[in-house]
């Protein structure tokens, strides 16, 4: 389908049409409704649709063949280092990372308790999780007062 028979799709049948385009997407619980007018006169697309981006960036990448791809790139000016990661190493990665946070007692799979925990510390904006300082701008900055 061209841009412009797809344009005139979605004129002539959005509800038909975005819900064709969400049949593309792997949903963890697929959406019934596709846009919810809001009682303040605002709208929600796919309101009772769930998604865990955390599969679809990651193991839905390697489940449709993509594991070898170069998935992230970190490239630090502050350390001037460059690192490179296929979906497959990322994942391995995550899994590491994952068993280390279950071994120390950690909520296991649920990232978003890890970070109310920095939130809570009022971290979360300055250091990525586990360190104990950061590097910004060529000044060291401890996590924790009294810290090194």
């Amino acid at each position: 389908m061209s841009y412009a028979e797809a344009y005139q799709r979605a004129r002539q049948d959005a509800d038909g049409f975005w819900a064709e385009q969400a049949r593309a997407v792997a949903w963890y619980q697929a959406p019934t409704r596709i846009l919810d007018t809001l009682q303040d006169g605002t709208h929600r697309w796919f309101g009772d649709g769930v998604l865990n981006t955390s599969y679809l960036a990651l193991d839905h990448q390697i489940e449709q063949g993509r594991g070898e791809q170069l998935a992230l790139i970190h490239d630090s000016p502050v350390t001037a280092s460059q690192q490179r990661f296929t979906f497959n190493q990322l994942r391995d990665r995550v899994a590491e990372l994952a068993g280390a946070l279950a071994r120390l007692g950690g909520a296991g799979p649920e990232p978003p308790s890890v970070a109310g925990r920095l939130r809570h510390r009022r971290l979360s904006n300055r250091f990525p999780l586990g360190c104990r300082q950061a590097v910004r701008h060529g000044v060291l900055i401890p996590a924790f007062p009294g810290s090194n």
